[in-house]
């Protein structure tokens, strides 16, 4: 009896032995697992998410959120109670067009993420959230099932940015040629703004730049020369000030001989007038008329001052 019971015992230990023999031979290597997910709860629609952090109640079930970035636009991400708030530089990265896994009761967490902030470095995007267990998918599904592949540098996919239909670019800074690019404006365009301190139209003609002097309102006369001015053209005014007031006034001005207001041209052709009535340039002598009952003094003067212009 005891030979047959060891006779089974080698038979047993050979049907073990076989197996672990064969996997020994072929290799076998351990991995991790990985959970399935397992939905638990959902915001229905998903969130709207702009470039100012906004916060979201998650669903209470589930420890694991699985978010989806289904807009054109990178996303931030971060969890949170009541307080949470997202940053740019400080928060979860999820890029656009692709989902990620995240905890919500961490090792050493008081308490279980309730709220979910968001938002954009610019502009909006759109994110899905489930909440449950295991591990979701990092990439979006495909709606059309199957696969495809895109080979670069085939039609459409070709972009060439060192030709313009089929010449090369033009650098150069002077007259445009077949490589240059084309900018069109359209009719309906408002009005593109001028830079700072840029020409208008209120200073150039036939797109040379002139400088005219105005108070806003008018602008001072600037004729050529030999254009006779006239009195409704708007000129300089100059101030002068006072004890130093000059009327120059024209040639044509009329002669003032006696104390009376006037030109400066006025006057001086009084005072030519003056002289021209008393002065003898035959003899270069002032002419003086003494009438019969002056005193003998004064003709004795008036011979004196005729002996002086002698």
């Amino acid at each position: 009896m005891r030979r047959n019971f060891m006779r089974s015992l080698a038979f047993a230990a050979a049907l073990i032995s076989a197996p672990l023999s064969a996997l020994a031979q072929v290799g076998v290597t351990y991995g991790k697992v990985e959970p399935t997910w397992f939905q638990q709860g959902k915001i229905s629609g998903g969130i709207s998410v702009t470039n100012s952090s906004a916060r979201t109640a998650l669903p209470a079930a589930g420890f694991v959120a699985w978010v989806c970035n289904t807009g054109s636009n990178d996303a931030y991400l971060a969890f949170g109670d009541v307080t949470v708030v997202g940053t740019v530089t400080g928060s979860s990265w999820l890029k656009a067009g692709t989902c990620g896994n995240y905890d919500l009761f961490p090792p050493f967490n008081a308490a279980k993420a309730g709220y979910v902030a968001a938002l954009t470095g610019s502009s909006t995007t759109t994110l899905t959230i489930e909440t449950g267990l295991g591990t979701g998918p990092q990439q979006l599904a495909s709606s059309g099932g199957g696969s495809s592949s895109v080979t670069q540098g085939t039609s459409p996919w070709v972009d060439n940015i060192s030709q313009i239909g089929g010449t090369n670019v033009d650098t150069n800074s002077g007259n445009k040629s077949a490589g240059t690019l084309r900018v069109v404006i359209a009719t309906d365009q408002p009005s593109l703004p001028l830079p700072t301190g840029a020409a208008t139209s209120a200073n150039q003609t036939n797109g040379t730049q002139q400088s005219k002097v105005t108070d806003g309102t008018n602008i001072a006369a600037v004729k050529a020369a030999s254009t006779t001015p006239a009195t409704t053209d708007p000129a300089l005014v100059m101030g002068i000030a006072d004890g130093n007031n000059v009327a120059k006034g024209a040639i044509a001005d009329a002669a003032v001989t006696t104390n009376a207001t006037g030109s400066v041209s006025g006057k001086l052709r009084g005072l030519v007038a003056i002289l021209a009535d008393v002065w003898d340039s035959t003899n270069h002598w002032f002419r003086v008329l003494l009438s019969a009952g002056e005193s003998h003094v004064a003709k004795s003067v008036a011979t004196f001052c005729r002996s002086l212009m002698r």
